[in-house]
């Protein structure tokens, strides 16, 4: 399939529009709705990291007389830098939602597909949707017993709700 070809490759942006045209032309494949899905997972999750990447450079050298330790403006070339980093993950997270109702249309159309189950999970994780999510790996899970990337992602997902902060 197109989609896994490109992604293999490292190229998500081709893998998701390959994976838009394949469901288009193949509306009740539920193998190639996971894949697109899939591709709409992976394209988000590089855009979220490069842009929490960019975020995390220090700033350059300020040519103001601002003592160290004391915060200067940010002026307009780093307001404009924080709302590129801003967009960039809202367009990440938009591609993990829209990829939580592709991966629900290949589980419509086959609910018994494990790998869509975990795919979904992972999709409905990286929008915080927690418990959703558990419920998903968990489905796979049943479908596939063994399953290690379905074990794997409800184990990281187990952390990520021990550690969260409770509200007191």
């Amino acid at each position: 399939m197109a989609c896994r070809a490109f992604g293999g490759e490292g190229d998500w942006q081709r893998a998701v529009l390959w994976g838009r045209i394949a469901a288009e032309q193949n509306p009740k494949s539920a193998d190639v709705w996971n894949d697109f899905g899939f591709s709409l997972n992976a394209l988000a999750h590089a855009q979220y990291v490069a842009a929490v990447a960019k975020s995390s450079f220090p700033s350059p050298p300020r040519e103001d007389s601002t003592p160290v330790g004391e915060l200067a403006p940010l002026g307009d070339s780093g307001i404009r830098a924080v709302l590129a980093i801003q967009r960039d993950k809202a367009k990440a997270v938009a591609q993990w939602e829209e990829a939580v109702g592709v991966l629900a249309h290949a589980l419509a159309l086959k609910p018994r597909f494990a790998e869509a189950h975990n795919n979904h999970g992972v999709a409905l994780l990286r929008c915080g949707r927690l418990e959703e999510s558990r419920e998903a790996f968990t489905k796979a899970l049943h479908f596939k017993p063994g399953y290690a990337n379905a074990q794997a992602n409800l184990a990281y997902l187990e952390v990520e709700i021990a550690n969260r902060p409770t509200s007191d």
